[in-house]
């Protein structure tokens, strides 16, 4: 007898008088004529939670609420957002029916699926799409990929980080021997005590359907989950969003940050990356005096005539805003000189995180300023990897609104009742209307320098509100500007061991 024939038999012993408790208590429920009674109401509570089995399948709660779930990096662009939405889309329209998970060789093809996909997305123009990626970014992801199993198989399957793969073979060989002897006991308990057979092989059929049920719920999630998995790190794989030294990656600053920090008049050394912040507006809108009222002092001179310089650099420090470079742009008088400006900062554009749009109240003429924002959008949408800066529109000279001679801050706009809160309302409402842009992104605000009104009140709360935004816009801007230096400097590296290995060669074997 083996040893795990042994403790089978041991626990058979010990479970024997348990067992016995049935028959005995169906004995005495037939002695009292109890058990017709017994039978009807076991029968009718097994009827409930079998209806409530089929009711949860078809609302589709899976039993367990503690599974880990697959959600989209929030630092992703657009286009990645617009990939995420066709992975969510098949993991939601999967159905357990078509996938076995015993069928690796289905799942393999849904996966391959998924990747073909994704990397079509990010490399439309590509013979083979699928292969548009470095070797040591694969070999990443794959670091990436058993790093997240690791921790999975740690936080939720116990005793996984004891266990080893000898124990799991020999649980495997003792589950094996106790389904024998359990059909044995099934077998022999018909003869020994019908009665108690039945019953116990109803009960079994009961459970073994809301089992079923559950199962099916288990088996969606996870074939849902693995649609989702594969998705996202495809995502993250085609898109250039992997990087090789993360901590190089968290100390970088960009070369042309440091060098717009030179150009400012302060010599500071840039510990971590700032926040780029990018005002445009028509010539005397007051981007000038923005940036005094943001800075709160005199940086930038008003009233002069507008410079030929498309941008000039300002070093921002205050409390609650991060550290940031301003740039000041030349205004526009028209149209074409809006598209002549765009067409000079277009760079910057791409490099900044937060966008400042500065109008004035009282200039009627919003087509230079749609037709820049119309330069603007179509831009992010010429470069689809590339996700749009937060925006807002500081709405200027409120003061000189109707009633003239009225400047009594401050002023309700959400719930105006004066005429002068009702006009400065109309203003932001029509220049909504004529940008096309939500009313929420316009701040009007009163930009002298005796008595700044709503730039502590509304600007920089409104700047805070999008601060979130602005972090994950230089995330990616830092991830473009890293790889690529990155790029170089490992040609580089590569080049230097390269040479030294054909030297030390030359040296050593000499023709």
């Amino acid at each position: 007898m083996t040893l795990s024939t042994k403790w089978l038999v041991v626990l058979g012993l010990l479970i024997v008088p348990i067992f016995l408790l049935l028959p005995f208590g169906l004995l005495w429920l037939w002695q009292q004529q109890l058990l017709l009674g017994w039978l009807g109401s076991y029968i009718f509570f097994s009827g409930l939670g079998l209806l409530g089995g089929y009711y949860l399948r078809r609302s589709q709660i899976i039993v367990s609420t503690d599974l880990p779930t697959v959600e989209p990096h929030d630092r992703w662009s657009e286009q990645g957002k617009t990939a995420w939405q066709w992975v969510e889309t098949t993991a939601t329209q999967i159905k357990i029916e078509d996938y076995s998970l015993n069928d690796h060789h289905k799942l393999l093809s849904l996966g391959q699926e998924i990747i073909e996909k994704i990397a079509l997305h990010y490399h439309p123009h590509s013979n083979n799409s699928v292969w548009e990626i470095p070797f040591p970014y694969l070999l990443k992801i794959i670091e990436l990929v058993s790093a997240d199993l690791r921790t999975n198989f740690v936080a939720h399957i116990p005793a996984s980080h004891i266990m080893t793969i000898n124990d799991l073979l020999r649980g495997q060989r003792l589950t094996s021997v106790a389904r024998k002897y359990y059909t044995v006991y099934r077998t022999l308990s018909v003869v020994v005590n019908p009665a108690s057979s039945l019953l116990r092989e109803i009960q079994r059929l009961f459970t073994k359907k809301l089992f079923n049920l559950a199962t099916d719920n288990i088996k969606l999630w996870l074939l849902q989950n693995y649609v989702r998995k594969v998705g996202y790190y495809a995502i993250e794989l085609y898109s250039g969003a992997i990087v090789l030294d993360d901590i190089a990656l968290t100390e970088h600053t960009t070369l042309y940050s440091q060098k717009d920090v030179q150009n400012t008049d302060t010599e500071e050394f840039l510990p971590k990356e700032p926040l780029r912040i990018l005002i445009l507006g028509q010539a005397n809108s007051g981007k000038s005096s923005l940036i005094n009222a943001l800075f709160g002092e005199v940086k930038a001179q008003t009233d002069i005539i507008p410079l030929t310089r498309s941008l000039t650099p300002y070093l921002l420090e205050r409390e609650g805003i991060e550290r940031a470079i301003i740039f000041d742009s030349a205004g526009y008088e028209d149209q074409q000189s809006a598209r002549q400006l765009f067409s000079r900062v277009e760079k910057e554009v791409i490099r900044c995180d937060f966008v400042l749009l500065v109008c004035t109240a009282t200039h009627a003429a919003r087509q230079p300023d749609k037709e820049l924002l119309e330069e603007f959008y179509k831009l992010f949408q010429q470069q689809p990897h590339i996700a749009i800066p937060p925006l807002l529109v500081i709405l200027t000279h409120i003061d000189q609104l109707r009633p003239l001679r009225e400047w009594q801050p401050p002023y309700n706009v959400a719930q105006p009742k004066g005429i002068k809160a009702q006009t400065i309302r109309q203003a932001m409402e029509v220049t909504a209307q004529a940008l096309q842009i939500p009313l929420s992104q316009i701040i009007p605000a009163y930009l002298k320098s005796d008595c700044y009104y709503n730039v502590e009140e509304g600007i920089i709360p409104a700047i805070l509100n999008h601060l979130d935004h602005a972090k994950k816009i230089r995330y990616l801007r830092c991830l473009r500007s890293f790889k690529k230096e990155e790029q170089w400097q490992q040609l580089w590296t590569q080049a230097y061991h390269a040479g030294k290995v054909i030297l030390d060669t030359l040296t050593t074997h000499p023709h």
